[in-house]
């Protein structure tokens, strides 16, 4: 069963098979997840709360610093029209006559998050295969 109302889940991985489950993330946790600076960081689970659970980096060039890896709980669902405006939005950055405007970006971040949509770059967005599974699911 897909989770699609916790924001960040999707963009992490531990060190098992499948996807983590919201039960598994407790203090001490370590996963990987997406570096701002691009690649991949090793985060670890600094604080849990049934809203939120805050991960540091554990990179040893970027250890301190203030790009937390935060997991919410009971985010708001990306619901079905922001689906079809997502979609919309992605043939923005693939068209050669439209420019993606500040709200394609910003459909595209929260997307993201999800684990729906990938902002590679200002100029560059794409589906990701669970974006794709959901899109295909309501056009049937």
């Amino acid at each position: 069963m897909a989770i699609t109302n916790i924001m960040n889940l999707q963009r992490i991985s531990g060190t098992g098979e499948g996807e983590i489950q919201p039960s598994e993330i407790v203090v001490g946790f370590e996963v990987y997840g997406p570096a701002v600076t691009a690649g991949v960081w090793r985060y670890k689970c600094e604080y849990r709360d049934s809203e939120k659970a805050i991960f540091k980096c554990l990179d040893p060039e970027w250890k301190g610093h203030t790009w937390d890896l935060v997991i919410e709980f009971d985010a708001p669902d990306f619901s079905d029209e922001d689906m079809f405006a997502l979609s919309d939005a992605l043939k923005a950055f693939d068209s050669m006559s439209k420019t993606p405007s500040a709200e394609d970006r910003a459909l595209v971040i929260s997307a993201e998050k999800y684990g729906l949509a990938v902002l590679r770059s200002f100029t560059q967005a794409h589906w990701t295969e669970r974006g794709i599974e959901r899109i295909r699911a309501l056009r049937a």
